[in-house]
Formats: C-alpha cells, sequence, structure tokens
C-alpha cells in the first residue's frame, strides 16, 4: 500500500497547483526527494505538468511503460497520463490551507522558494522542509 501525498507549487496570489503522489509520501522519501532534487520553480512546475505520479523519482525521466522497474534504477519519475496514457489531472487550490483529498502528506513549494510540508495522519501544522 501506497504513502500518498500532494505535491504543489504556490503560484500567484497564494493559489498553490499540484499533484498527487501514490508511493513513499513520508518525509524520508518524497519529501527527501523533493528537497533534494526539485529546488528550483522551474523543474517543480515541470513536475507537475506532468499529473499525478505513481512514483518521484530525482530525475523526471522521459516516456517509458509504466510497470518497467528498470526505470527506478534510472532515476525517473513514473507518472499516470505520461507513462500509462490516463487523463492528466492537475488540481488547484485557492491556498495550502483548502488543500483537500486522500493526502497522509503535503508538500508545498512557497513563492520565497522554502517548501513547506504537513503530516494530515498526525494533523501536524505547516512545517519547514529542513
Amino acid at each position: 500500500m501506497g504513502t500518498h501525498s500532494f505535491i504543489g507549487i504556490e503560484i500567484e496570489a497564494g493559489k498553490v497547483r499540484g499533484v498527487y503522489c501514490h508511493w513513499d509520501g513520508y518525509v524520508d522519501g518524497v519529501g527527501a526527494t523533493l528537497k533534494e532534487h526539485y529546488t528550483n520553480s522551474s523543474k517543480i512546475n515541470d513536475l507537475i505538468a506532468l499529473g499525478s505520479l505513481s512514483s518521484l523519482g530525482p530525475l523526471l525521466g522521459e516516456k517509458h511503460m509504466f510497470n518497467d522497474p528498470s526505470t527506478h534504477d534510472k532515476g525517473w519519475t513514473t507518472a499516470y497520463h505520461r507513462d500509462r496514457d490516463e487523463e492528466l489531472v492537475i488540481a488547484e487550490h485557492d491556498d495550502m490551507y483548502s488543500i483537500d483529498g486522500d493526502h497522509e502528506y503535503m508538500y508545498v513549494y512557497t513563492r520565497q522558494g522554502l517548501w513547506m510540508y504537513k503530516n494530515v495522519l498526525s494533523k501536524s501544522p505547516w512545517l519547514p522542509l529542513v
């Protein structure tokens, strides 16, 4: 079973655009990958443009067979739209406090260039991803 997460970026007027990610949503998984490999808004926007994700890798990667295990060795991200030809799903919310859905963790890259996260299960406040 996956640890579901939301990955988003703050856009104009505090709105948040983002996507669902199915696997490894905990801080030491998706959180660590975001903090280490997704450190500028351009790359984060490219990630979100993929739509909902099965798994997040350090690299965006290329279109590949959805169940190809070699892509994990390459560090590629696996996206439902790009890699399994499903509908493109990108959510937009009024702000980071209005994000809803089946997420255990939420991550938002703020306009100040900082990743913030929230553990939904423990009802934690938004905290900096350090």
